[in-house]
């Protein structure tokens, strides 16, 4: 199932004891666009001021009408999880210290605590898995990256709008972009694929459309869900090949 990270801002985390806190930020990794950590601004049953889980806790999809995620980790366990501490995104120290402790899957070894050392090979080509050595994956806010600006190949487009991730394997399938900069302003979806850099420095996204294509691609509507009858249009319009066949 698609699902917007934007609209999981704000959700309750429930443990089987019952209310631990709200989703406040979600923060994802810059080279394979997934999403590792939910952080939680924590509630009356955890005594610390916030906690982060992993796409791995999570027991189901989203309770849409309570707006709520159940996870599997009880509430004593979270309150004896390591302190995350005062940075504005965890270190690599910090992740160390927090997957060793809840066993969580290593995202930059493919490893999780206690699997055999072996290599990791994250990519489809052999041109991919030698630039793989050469990058180390930082984590990224979702609340910032909701602030970024967005370019076409020959000029200006608008902002970042929303997220959309596959929650099956907690993947960012698409950005949502607002193309406010352009007429006849509207939303749109470019895939990953189609981002040709991201300036993490100066908070700008340039993709590899142009402006007259992205104008007249399929409009997307947030109240509306992404499923593959939109997926075959959208792919249809830009003529790109459909990354399930």
């Amino acid at each position: 199932m698609f699902i917007s990270l934007k609209n999981l801002i704000g959700y309750s985390v429930m443990t089987p004891e019952g209310d631990a806190g709200k989703i406040e930020d979600i923060f994802f990794d810059d080279i394979s666009w997934s999403v590792r950590y939910y952080r939680v601004k924590a509630g009356n049953i955890i005594h610390k001021e916030r906690f982060l889980i992993s796409p791995s806790d999570i027991q189901e999809h989203p309770d849409w009408e309570n707006r709520s995620i159940y996870i599997k980790n009880e509430a004593e366990k979270i309150n004896k999880s390591p302190d995350e501490g005062d940075d504005m995104l965890p270190g690599r120290e910090t992740e160390e210290k927090i997957a060793k402790y809840y066993n969580w899957p290593v995202y930059w070894t493919g490893l999780t605590y206690g699997s055999p050392v072996i290599p990791a090979l994250f990519n489809d080509t052999q041109e991919e898995k030698d630039t793989e050595k050469e990058k180390t994956s930082k984590l990224r806010s979702l609340k910032d990256f909701l602030k970024y600006d967005v370019e076409a190949l020959d000029g200006e487009l608008g902002s970042v709008y929303d997220v959309i991730i596959d929650d099956q394997n907690a993947k960012i399938m698409y950005f949502a972009v607002d193309t406010h900069k352009i007429l006849p302003g509207k939303r749109v979806l470019i895939t990953t694929t189609w981002a040709k850099e991201t300036d993490w420095i100066n908070g700008k996204l340039v993709t590899t459309l142009t402006k007259e294509e992205i104008k007249n691609s399929p409009e997307y509507d947030p109240s509306q869900p992404v499923n593959r009858e939109y997926e075959e249009v959208l792919f249809d319009y830009y003529g790109r090949p459909r990354y399930w066949k």
